[in-house]
């Protein structure tokens, strides 16, 4: 049988985004499959593949000073496992190329936010580098980390129906997004992360965001 694991992401920001990917047992087999173990998962990992990933339920990005929030209703999520040797760690063995948040009922696709207004959010730190840092072979599940190494780090550009336009990264540019990943389903869970807005313009409503807040991406994505 075949075996091997992938880790995405996000989104994701919007956060966007997100992302792990993990390819198991097939389809078929993936309810009753034994978790992977650490070894089973490094060994997997050495040659490179592509991945795909779409969203379970929508992927929202949340301003949790002010509680605002913006929902998107589609997710997808795309790029590569990079080479990994046997028996090193998996921090940065997959990187996301490419993540799509949006709402194809609004015009242009815009995410739904607060008070009518629709969003879009574009990621603009390619490559996303995803790691796991830490797995329970007994719950099957694995927790990680999406950061960018770009420049800057991880970064989302927000604009608004209203003509806001805002930014959001992390402090000192090392903005990172929480998962957790589940080997038997293959979802891959955001959990908010560390980022904040770093700027927004005049046009911005100051009851919904502003400079310094924190913000947070939470959603889930499986793989195809």
């Amino acid at each position: 049988m075949k075996k091997s694991v992938i880790t995405l992401a996000v989104i994701g920001a919007t956060t966007a985004l997100g992302l792990s990917l993990v390819e198991s047992t097939p389809k078929s087999n993936r309810a009753n499959a034994a978790p992977e173990t650490p070894s089973a998962i490094r060994a997997a990992a050495t040659a490179p593949k592509t991945f795909t990933m779409t969203n379970s339920g929508n992927i929202t990005g949340k301003d949790e000073t002010t509680g605002a929030a913006i929902s998107c209703t589609k997710g997808t999520a795309s790029g590569q496992v990079a080479t990994v040797p046997v028996g090193s760690t998996l921090t940065g063995f997959a990187n996301a190329t490419a993540v799509s948040l949006t709402s194809p009922a609004n015009p242009n696709g815009a995410c739904n936010g607060p008070s009518g207004l629709t969003y879009t959010m574009t990621i603009t730190s390619y490559p996303l580098q995803i790691s796991l840092t830490s797995m329970d072979v007994n719950t099957a599940i694995s927790n990680g980390t999406i950061i960018s190494p770009k420049a800057g780090g991880l970064t989302v550009q927000v604009v608004g129906s209203d003509a806001c336009h805002a930014t959001i990264a992390g402090p000192s540019g090392g903005g990172m997004i929480n998962f957790t990943f589940n080997h038997r389903t293959h979802t891959v869970t955001l959990k908010g992360g560390n980022l904040q807005v770093t700027s927004v313009d005049i046009n911005c409503d100051p009851t919904l965001i502003n400079p310094g807040d924190n913000a947070s991406v939470y959603g889930s994505f499986r793989l195809n």
